[in-house]
């Protein structure tokens, strides 16, 4: 199989000489989306549970939203890395797209869900709920947690210098 041949994430290495396509290969990303999305769930409960019961207080709701974000970017970045790497993603665009791809469709599901069975809404009453501001901040955090896998897997910017002698 050449590289044009293989499905989204995988490398011809991952391929065998001959034969059908690794089903096992193929899911890696969808698996380490679904995986990126329940952990990324998870703290997102725990923060939420926080800036509603400790930030909100103090200052609006659509404040501690915008406090919020920039911890859970950087929480998805660590997880997208953490499981890219844990369920063997390969590092192309591909593989991590699809791992996003997924990772958003779950954790947009999981949300709504579970908004509406704790407190019986919608999805658009969801939505309707935010001002300008915290939906600014939750967008961007969807759209991060969608590219949080490429970021991840993305070489450093700067090769570390050789020892010294």
């Amino acid at each position: 199989m050449t590289g044009a041949d293989l499905p989204l994430g995988l490398t011809p290495a991952d391929a065998p000489a001959a034969g059908p396509r690794p089903t096992a290969a193929w899911l890696r990303p969808l698996a380490a989306g679904a995986a990126y999305a329940g952990m990324l769930f998870l703290v997102g409960c725990v923060a939420g549970a926080i800036r509603e019961l400790v930030l909100a207080p103090r200052i609006t709701s659509d404040l501690g939203i915008v406090v919020e974000t920039p911890l859970m970017m950087w929480v998805a970045f660590h997880l997208a890395r953490a499981s890219g790497r844990w369920l063997g993603v390969a590092p192309g665009r591909g593989g991590r797209l699809v791992m996003g791809a997924a990772a958003l469709a779950v954790l947009l599901s999981a949300e709504n869900a579970a908004s509406h069975a704790w407190l019986g809404r919608s999805v658009f009453d969801q939505w309707s709920l935010y001002g300008y501001l915290a939906l600014g901040a939750t967008l961007s955090g969807l759209v991060f947690t969608l590219l949080a896998p490429l970021v991840a897997a993305a070489r450093p910017l700067r090769q570390p210098s050789p020892p010294r002698p």
